[in-house]
């Protein structure tokens, strides 16, 4: 899978992304509208051969403050990856790539903070395996409630 910053040039990408079940996150197109001019906000895609297959955005706004008293973090927000390609470990790799880009990119950084929804095992199972821990803040969310979760990144990580 190959990582991008979105561009209006992918907009098509967003109209075939299979994604019918909100229950953890919008929709991608939801949060483009959401998010794409805003300041403080990096918005990623995942493409394949197929397209377009997960999407993710890093919030260096001061939305993040929610999730956690930490003045130099991040927040990532509304990760999901296409129905029909779940399973082949692509919000791994985005999880990944986002980690990586921060450290690299973004070294005042020192964590990375993101939501995930208490009946969400399956996004808590992967954060969990990337060394995120739960931070015990909870909050409501469109859903219900959101466990807050973190990862020190950079010099103090």
């Amino acid at each position: 899978m190959q990582i991008v910053k979105y561009d209006k040039k992918y907009n098509e990408q967003f109209k075939a992304y299979q994604f019918e079940d909100d229950t953890f996150a919008s929709h991608p197109s939801v949060l483009l509208e959401r998010y794409k001019n805003k300041a403080n906000i990096e918005i990623f895609i995942g493409l394949n051969e197929k397209g377009m297959v997960a999407f993710g955005i890093l919030d260096f706004s001061q939305n993040r403050l929610v999730y956690t008293d930490q003045q130099n973090t991040v927040l990532i927000r509304g990760l999901s990856v296409d129905e029909k390609q779940r399973g082949n470990g692509y919000s791994r790799q985005l999880m990944n790539f986002f980690i990586d880009y921060i450290q690299q990119k973004k070294p005042e950084i020192i964590e990375i903070v993101l939501a995930v929804e208490t009946e969400n095992e399956v996004g808590k199972q992967l954060y969990r395996s990337l060394n995120f821990i739960d931070s015990g803040r909870r909050l409501m969310g469109r859903s219900g409630e959101q466990q807050a979760w973190y990862l020190k990144v950079g010099n103090e990580g």
